[in-house]
């Protein structure tokens, strides 16, 4: 009797705690948090590259976003020597203001193309000044005098090349002696050709016709130098962003990189069983053990990509959150428990019972 007793009460205990939640289960509401390890990411991200292919790279990935913001490419052609001076100031901060220098690209064709647009310019404006003015014979000996200059000069730096250029081949001397030797040397046979272009435009005259063609050559010169003087400004790398600066990769190919850490983005993986628990613009507050510090923030997106994660599907949720005291560095996986909002004690115990 006892026992029947006991079954009785039971069942009616059961029978009135399922009555209690018909009526209240939809009532009574509890905090619902997930723990789980996420991803830290900065807000903003600038990665400056060079890669093998002679290419400089300027990329700016905004995680708040969630995409490419800016997209740079410079390229050098084939055979170009570039060279990359970083500002000595941007070597010794840690932070960087957007907009500030950053380094300066130097290429070796551009720089000599300039320098030979100039003087082609300028032999060539004197070149219809001399012809229009008929005081010939004291210009064409001037002109003499340079060229028997230049040629002595040109005599010497090869001289002083072919030198260096037997040193360098047997490991005697270092490569930038001995391209300095040879720009020299290659400086010295143009402006000797310059010298020996004015004499012969000298001795022999031009026709009207001529002058005007002149005067094309010279529009077309000067529109060559400016687009390459524009480009050579161009060469010039300021930064996009404010951030902390990073010099130390592993990648060889990264020359540095700027993170903005003000805020940081954390990338949360979430079960498809709570996907439609996640609603952009949700506050949202993270705890994170090992820091001892809880974080509120903001919901930015859920992806809608589904991916495989020890053997469940889920999708990654982004959170902005302030970044106090710098505790969060990007790269970071952290334990974490998320609260996401608050549940029915109906839906609690369906899930609880269910997974």
């Amino acid at each position: 009797m006892k026992r029947e007793k006991i079954i009785i009460i039971s069942a009616a205990g059961l029978v009135v705690l399922i009555l209690i939640l018909a009526v209240f289960g939809n009532l009574i509401t509890i905090p619902q948090s997930v723990s789980t390890y996420l991803e830290v990411y900065p807000q903003k991200k600038w990665v400056l590259l060079h890669n093998p292919q002679g290419q400089l790279i300027s990329k700016v990935t905004d995680h708040e976003l969630g995409r490419i913001t800016d997209y740079r490419l410079i390229q050098f052609d084939r055979g170009e020597e570039v060279q990359l001076v970083f500002d000595q100031s941007v070597q010794k901060k840690q932070k960087i203001a957007k907009g500030e220098l950053v380094l300066r690209a130097g290429s070796s064709l551009i720089e000599e193309r300039i320098i030979q647009l100039e003087g082609e310019i300028t032999v060539n404006q004197a070149e219809i000044e001399l012809i229009s003015t008929g005081e010939k014979e004291a210009a064409i000996a001037e002109a003499k005098n340079q060229l028997d200059f230049a040629e002595a000069r040109l005599n010497e730096k090869k001289i002083i090349y072919d030198r260096s250029k037997q040193l360098f081949e047997k490991d005697l001397t270092s490569k930038s002696l001995f391209e300095f030797d040879e720009w020299q040397y290659k400086f010295a046979d143009f402006e000797k050709r310059i010298a020996k272009s004015t004499l012969e435009t000298l001795t022999t005259g031009a026709k009207p016709e001529e002058i005007e063609f002149i005067k094309s050559k010279i529009k077309s010169l000067s529109n060559e130098l400016t687009l390459l003087k524009n480009r050579n400004s161009n060469l010039t790398i300021t930064s996009p962003i404010s951030g902390r600066i990073n010099f130390n990769h592993s990648s060889i190919d990264t020359l540095l990189s700027v993170s903005t850490l003000d805020d940081v983005i954390l990338n949360v993986p979430v079960r498809m069983i709570d996907y439609y628990k996640y609603k952009p613009g949700d506050k949202i507050s993270i705890y994170f053990p090992t820091l001892d510090t809880t974080l509120k923030g903001q919901l930015l997106r859920v992806s809608n990509e589904v991916k495989i994660l020890m053997g469940r599907q889920i999708v990654y949720a982004s959170i902005i959150v302030p970044n106090v005291k710098n505790k969060l560095i990007p790269g970071m996986i952290l334990e974490s428990s998320v609260k996401i909002g608050k549940i029915t004690l109906l839906d609690y115990l369906k899930e609880f019972f269910v997974n």
